[in-house]
């Protein structure tokens, strides 16, 4: 299962240009790294509460309540998931999105490690980007930890 971490995304690029995502559009992150990678990101349209989210595992339910808080409701929804070819738009400089439950905010993550660039990649039908940090990130319940 996918978890959205947030919405109303913008990248600040390093080559200047500012990409700013529809409003519709989700941040999914697989904390099991079973459907994609524990350090990538993938972001596309997702049309939420168009479905139920019946059981949900114990596992990613603690992933839901640690990330949002133990109040928050949760609210499924379906996405098609971007297929490649990917082509890279650049380097991340910075990204802002909005987060929902108990720390519910706008909130930024700078990138500022040349070592380790994050790089913004997006697909020829133009229905996704995925962000692709490096091996060893660490997104948590505080957000982005590193890089």
């Amino acid at each position: 299962m996918l978890m959205a971490r947030g919405d109303v995304l913008s990248f600040k690029m390093k080559h200047g240009k500012d990409i700013v995502l529809p409003p519709d559009w989700v941040m999914l992150h697989d904390p099991s790294g079973r459907i994609i990678s524990k350090c990538t990101l993938v972001l596309c349209k997702c049309e939420l509460g168009t479905r139920s989210c019946g059981t949900i595992p114990d596992r990613i339910r603690k992933d839901v309540e640690e990330y949002f808080g133990s109040g928050a409701e949760l609210s499924c929804g379906a996405v098609d998931l971007p297929k490649g070819p990917w082509h890279s738009v650049g380097v991340v400089r910075e990204i802002l999105y909005d987060r929902h439950g108990e720390y519910e905010d706008s909130w930024y993550h700078p990138y500022k490690d040349t070592i380790n660039p994050v790089e913004l990649f997006a697909n020829e039908q133009a229905t996704g980007y995925r962000l692709v940090l490096p091996d060893g990130c660490q997104i948590n319940e505080r957000g982005f930890v590193w890089p």
